[in-house]
């Protein structure tokens, strides 16, 4: 029994070995199959730039034209040309969109009607905003969406006295009033904001503005502190 086990150690032993033997030749087959990979990956790569620019420039000019085909798959327009449905062909394909704030607290004099231009300006991709007239003027057709805020001073500014600030505003599409939004203050610091938003289908030429609805009262926050007067939009 003796000599029987003390033959059977040496099979095991081989046994063993040869397992282990197979382990690592599967794991060189495996080295050099991905090291050949690898190399006729860097070997295509080095074909292609050999016949083709491979500069930083050029890659970034492939990206660049490829967004611009995204974006003209994404927005294919509504049949009025290129142009129609959004500036791709210009130095930029960012969307129209625009963004304006009232420079410093107010007051407003005249009854109803009036204009509100928003002074300091952010963002105008497009150009369609003018801080003038404080009209948006959509340089395509398209869908928009605009929003508006108002903000109304519990406290007597640029001269107001008696009653606080209140208002009532429109935001107008060609003249044509599709939003209205309110603030009222009823005491003595007791400030009030409110933010309107639309979504407008425009054609190319279409105007957008802010006016007041009525005779408003008291006086009107545009600060850092207590909230600005902001006119925003873009496109969908």
């Amino acid at each position: 029994m003796d000599s029987l086990e003390m033959n059977s150690e040496p099979k095991d032993r081989h046994s063993k070995l040869l397992c282990l033997d197979v382990k690592v030749w599967i794991v060189i087959l495996l080295v050099i199959m991905i090291s050949g990979f690898v190399a006729l990956t860097i070997g295509i790569e080095s074909l292609n730039c050999n016949s083709h620019d491979c500069s930083p420039q050029s890659f970034t000019q492939t990206l660049q034209q490829t967004g611009n085909w995204r974006n003209r798959l994404m927005y294919p327009g509504n049949g009025k040309g290129a142009a129609a449905s959004r500036i791709q062909d210009s130095e930029s394909d960012v969307p129209i969109s625009f963004y304006a704030y009232v420079s410093d607290d107010f007051r407003i004099e005249k009854n109803s009607g009036h204009m509100f231009t928003y002074d300091v300006v952010v963002t105008n991709n497009g150009l369609g905003y003018n801080k003038t007239t404080g009209v948006f003027t959509s340089p395509i057709s398209g869908v928009f969406a605009f929003s508006w805020t108002v903000v109304a001073s519990g406290s007597h500014l640029k001269g107001s006295s008696g009653s606080y600030g209140e208002i009532s505003t429109h935001i107008l599409h060609n003249g044509h009033i599709v939003g209205t939004l309110n603030a009222d203050t009823e005491k003595q610091y007791d400030d009030a904001v409110s933010t309107g938003f639309v979504v407008l289908n425009l054609e190319k030429g279409d105007v957008v503005q802010i006016a007041s609805a009525w005779k408003s009262q008291g006086a009107f926050y545009s600060n850092t502190a207590f909230g600005r007067w902001t006119f925003s939009g873009f496109q969908i």
